[in-house]
């Protein structure tokens, strides 16, 4: 296993040259399957998600390695402790949270002087205590959508696009302004800029993939996805919204592929649960549709979209739902010692199609123990009742009651098969 770890991290070492960050985070990925624990890998993974302009997932990330890191002893603990805050910081700066990484500069580079920490401390102290106007535009501008005056926030990014014309962010926010206003034409120029600017940033083409969707396009915005997805394949919002454009595009299984693709990377993910269980719902696998919105709303509570879409399966299995209770009292009733076994006809059908490879086994055995039966039922009531002829009588029944269980419990179970974002299905 260390020697395949050690060819993983190399090949990712090799991809990161060539800037193929897709693949880089692939390896990382495969990587810290074999080791979980391997704060090199994590390490790697993390820089690349702020590379590419991942900071959300870089942060969860180091969220989750921040107690090895303060549980680490040693000549490198303190390193270790700076490295994982120095990438915080990067995450939160990228996030906008500049007092936050501002704060976390400031503790990593007293646990490990650095002249980079210092540097980036230097950098974000002056936009903190007196922000730049571009960077106060861009507040504004995110504060002015938050408070739903899009008309204003419009004119706020079209004057920050005056100070800096290639600024990426400013570019993004603009068209999801436009989207947001219903405006998808509006939206598309400023996105296309963008990824001119930045190609090798996933969510731009992700993103240009939604616009397409709004216009209807829908090929074009598959395409688009699936472009997201060759820059990074762990972009499991290019695969949901992938699945979105298949399925509007009527290609079922495509879409159900691509929304299973999106589990594959995150299992928890509330709004691939729902889109997938309501593709089944309506591709008709009612059973796996269920299960797939009751984890939704597991993950999600008061999911109103997963809410809905259950509510609709419900409705769909309620005539099941009531004719399920009874095969199963059937099962037991037939699973039990005989009180009524004999009034059962259909368990006795179930027996008899499975008692003649039992009975071409002992063949003479069934034959003694039923001649006498049936020659002392035709000759007289009395000798019926004598005790000779009441032990064959009881044998034959047990041989019958040890049958019946096993000949119900293969119905029962046959009957019954296994049960099997940024856009709503």
């Amino acid at each position: 296993m260390s020697t395949k770890l050690a060819v993983l991290m190399q090949q990712a070492a090799k991809k990161l040259a060539q800037m193929d960050y897709g693949s880089v985070i692939q390896l990382y990925q495969k990587a810290l399957a074999l080791a979980p624990n391997n704060a090199g890998a994590a390490m790697g993974l993390v820089m690349v998600f702020n590379r590419v302009g991942k900071p959300g997932d870089a942060l969860a990330l180091l969220h989750r390695l921040w107690p090895a890191a303060q549980a680490a002893k040693g000549p490198d603990a303190k390193r270790f402790k700076a490295a994982v805050l120095a990438q915080m910081g990067v995450a939160q700066q990228q996030l906008g949270q500049l007092q936050t990484a501002l704060e976390t500069f400031t503790q990593a580079q007293l646990l490990a002087d650095s002249p980079d920490l210092q540097r980036s401390i230097n950098q974000i102290r002056p936009l903190v205590t007196k922000p730049e106007p571009i960077q106060q535009l861009l507040m504004h501008a995110h504060q002015l959508v938050a408070s739903n005056r899009l008309d204003e926030a419009l004119q706020v990014y079209a004057g920050a696009l005056q100070m800096q014309p290639d600024n990426i962010e400013a570019l993004r926010g603009l068209a999801a302004l436009q989207r947001q206003r219903g405006a998808a034409d509006e939206a598309l120029a400023p996105l296309q800029k963008a990824l001119v600017l930045a190609p090798d940033r996933p969510e731009l083409y992700n993103e240009l993939g939604l616009v397409f969707q709004d216009r209807g396009d829908l090929l074009k915005a598959a395409t688009f996805h699936q472009r997201a997805i060759k820059v990074d394949a762990r972009f499991t919002s290019a695969h949901i919204n992938l699945g979105v454009a298949y399925k509007r595009l009527g290609r079922t299984d495509e879409a159900i592929a691509a929304y299973r693709a999106a589990l594959a990377l995150e299992p928890d993910s509330p709004q691939a649960h729902n889109n997938l269980g309501n593709l089944l719902r309506i591709a008709g696998d009612l059973a796996n549709a269920k299960v797939h919105l009751e984890r939704a709303l597991t993950l999600r509570p008061g999911y109103s979209d997963a809410q809905a879409n259950l509510h609709a399966v419900t409705l769909a299995l309620g005539p099941r739902a009531k004719k399920a209770p009874a095969k199963k009292a059937a099962a037991k009733k037939v699973a039990t010692p005989p009180k009524k076994a004999p009034s059962k006809t259909a368990p006795a059908k179930n027996a008899a199609t499975k008692a003649p490879p039992a009975a071409a086994k002992k063949p003479a055995a069934k034959a003694t123990a039923k001649k006498p039966a049936a020659a002392a039922s035709k000759a007289a009531p009395a000798k019926a009742r004598s005790k000779p002829a009441a032990k064959p009588a009881p044998a034959a029944a047990s041989a019958t009651a040890r049958k019946k269980p096993t000949a119900a419990a293969a119905p029962t179970k046959a009957s019954r098969p296994p049960a099997k974002t940024r856009r709503a299905a």
